[in-house]
């Protein structure tokens, strides 16, 4: 079979057929490049540890961060009721313990951030651990995009969720000085989050 030098015409249908094919694949070729940012460089996978609150002049922190994956990882580290997080699309968390002293008395503070996977779960996970009964929650304005506070016989608690992110905050004091500590850390987690 002998090939011919001049060019082949093609049909208006079968060359708007290729170019509409063309645009489609390019079009799927830059929507699945999610492996860049726009500026071409990788995206950086941040998970809860990388929001901890650092150590304070008064309270530093006690051992290294636990951090959890999965279920039987996170029922070791909160130690029972991890059901309440797993039934929320709990992903992973991480937990760290504070020791020291504020406003010239003893403290221990606990910081727990969860990652939930979407702000549904993280919602949702916020409320049920608000029927808890730990403490008797209020609003509390200024951080996240809901976060709640309690003040305990000797301790003060705030419940805070950013997007897909809740965290649990503590503190084995009541006093005005730990309940700035722990909007502090509750800011500082906030912030991190938001990159």
């Amino acid at each position: 079979m002998a090939y011919s030098s001049t060019p082949r015409h093609q049909s208006p249908v079968r060359a708007i057929f290729a170019a509409v094919l063309l645009l489609i694949l390019g079009a799927l070729a830059v929507g699945c490049s999610e492996d860049s940012n726009d500026n071409g460089e990788q995206p950086v996978i941040r998970h809860p540890q990388d929001f901890l609150p650092p150590s304070t002049s008064g309270m530093l922190t006690s051992g290294d961060p636990s951090v959890a994956t999965d279920a039987a990882s996170l029922q070791d580290v909160v130690n029972g009721g991890y059901e309440t997080y797993t039934n929320h699309g709990f992903e992973e968390m991480v937990y760290q313990r504070y020791e020291g002293t504020v406003g010239g008395t003893s403290a221990m503070a606990e910081v727990k951030i969860f990652d939930q996977g979407t702000t549904a779960n993280a919602e949702a996970l916020n409320h049920e651990i608000r029927q808890m009964g730990l403490f008797t929650w209020e609003t509390l304005s200024g951080i996240g995009d809901e976060a709640h506070q309690g003040v305990g016989l000797n301790a003060y608690g705030i419940i805070m969720r950013r997007a897909n992110y809740t965290s649990e905050l503590t503190i084995t004091s009541s006093t005005q000085d730990a309940q700035e500590l722990l909007r502090l850390f509750a800011t500082h987690i906030d912030t991190e989050i938001q990159g």
